[in-house]
C-alpha cells in the first residue's frame, strides 16, 4: 500500500507551480465565464436586430399600402365635396 503523503501530487510539485496552476485554473474560470455571458448577450442583440429588422420591413410595407389607401380615399373624398359645392354655386 503506497504512503498516503505521496498520493498527493500538489506535495509533490514546488510551490510555486502548485499557485501558478491554480491561478491559471482560477483565470481559465474567470473568462471562460465572461465568455459565456458575451456570447449569449451577443447571440441575444443578433436576434433582437434580426427581428426588429423583419419587423420593420413588414410593418413599413402595411403602413405604405394602407397610406396610400387613406391618401385615394381622402383626395376622392375632398374632390366630391369640392365639387358638390361647385355644381350648387352654379345653381
Amino acid at each position: 500500500m503506497a504512503d498516503w503523503l505521496e498520493d498527493d501530487d500538489d506535495y509533490a510539485q514546488p510551490a510555486s507551480t502548485v499557485a501558478q496552476d491554480r491561478e491559471f485554473l482560477a483565470l481559465q474560470r474567470v473568462h471562460g465565464t465572461n465568455g459565456y455571458r458575451e456570447g449569449v448577450t451577443e447571440g441575444k442583440e443578433k436576434s433582437m436586430q434580426e427581428g426588429f429588422d423583419v419587423g420593420y420591413n413588414a410593418g413599413f410595407s402595411e403602413g405604405l399600402k394602407q397610406g396610400t389607401e387613406l391618401g385615394r380615399q381622402t383626395a376622392k373624398t375632398i374632390l366630391s365635396q369640392i365639387l358638390s359645392k361647385r355644381s350648387d354655386n352654379s345653381q
